[in-house]
């Protein structure tokens, strides 16, 4: 678009007496005889891809973007807060779990709006507007009047700072407010250059309650131990999933009586002894890999841990056991 202005649309642009836009959104002033149907076909004849639709004057009035615009007889414009038909007043309630700065933040950043983008005739009812629609929202009327009152600008630094970030769990306003202002006080003092920003952030409290967990047989990268009903142990690894991998142990010839390939310790042990040994009692989760970290730092964690499992446990059926981590360890 920006080149189409610079290049196709110029001589017509340059026919308005004020021409901006904001990404698809152009607010034009022209001469009152002009044929608006002709400028929007000059518009839209330039690309293919440019389709634009017109809102003309009514009344004295029109919005652009969130302002609203109305010609005076004087000639200036007096803006205001457009607001579409569908909004209906709703913000952050006032006893929502977020931390308290957040809703102080919110009456600072809708304050600030109106000052910034309505006229001076016009600020005085915008911001009663607000203060009105804050009450329905739960927000105390003195809590709202004192955080409408502009913020002092704050000097300037002549030294830039650095900004630290740090995310906390949220566990209520007072506890929020205390601890910010500990932090941040030992911090100015401490560290001069440092700028400290503490967000805090809640647990879902639907999500966790509505999503089913996974069930400990669809665990990947995890060490595992099988006990017989003799008491034999084995420990293996699996980067996949652990059910994958029982059913290797397991596979259905086995449960027939079939004979076929031997290819692991605890098939060999189920056909020579006999034993019965269930699947969902006999096989348990050692150890997980944590999902940080490359594969590969993942894989050489979980090779460790296997070769530390079979140190320690010495289970039987990993006597002839192939292909596990050497350990150099300062202790036996």
């Amino acid at each position: 678009m920006a080149n189409l202005e610079n290049s196709v649309l110029r001589p017509v642009i340059e026919r308005f007496h004020l021409y901006k836009r904001y990404m698809d959104d152009t607010f034009i002033i022209c001469e009152e005889d002009s044929d608006l149907n002709d400028i929007l076909n000059i518009f839209n004849n330039c690309h293919p891809s440019i389709q634009f639709t017109l809102e003309a004057e009514t009344n004295q009035e029109f919005h652009f973007l969130d302002i609203h615009l109305k010609r005076m007889p004087d000639g200036l414009l007096q803006r205001s807060i457009y607001k579409k038909p569908t909004w209906n007043g709703q913000y952050t309630n006032f006893h929502s779990w977020v931390p308290l700065v957040r809703k102080r933040n919110l009456i600072h950043s809708l304050s600030s709006r109106i000052r910034r983008i309505c006229s001076n005739d016009t600020i005085d009812g915008e911001l009663f507007y607000l203060r009105q629609t804050l009450i329905k929202n739960g927000y105390p009327p003195r809590f709202i009047d004192r955080n409408l009152v502009p913020r002092p600008h704050d000097k300037a630094l002549t030294v830039e700072k650095k900004t630290l970030f740090m995310n906390m769990e949220f566990k209520g306003d007072t506890a929020a407010e205390i601890l910010n202002k500990r932090i941040s006080k030992s911090l100015n003092k401490t560290f001069h250059a440092a700028k400290l920003r503490i967000t805090f952030s809640s647990r879902p409290t639907i999500l966790g309650c509505v999503k089913d967990k996974l069930s400990p047989w669809a665990t990947s990268m995890c060490i595992y131990k099988f006990t017989c009903s003799c008491g034999a142990c084995y420990i293996g690894r699996t980067k996949r999933s652990l059910s994958k991998r029982i059913s290797e142990h397991y596979p259905a010839w086995l449960l027939k009586g079939e004979r076929k390939t031997i290819t692991s310790s605890i098939q060999e042990h189920l056909i020579n002894c006999g034993h019965i040994a269930p699947k969902d009692s006999s096989f348990k989760i050692v150890y997980r890999v944590k999902g940080t970290g490359s594969k590969g730092v993942r894989i050489n964690i979980l090779c460790t841990a296997e070769a530390l499992a079979i140190q320690k446990l010495k289970p039987e059926l990993c006597v002839q056991k192939r292909f596990v981590q050497p350990l150099i360890l300062p202790w036996p």
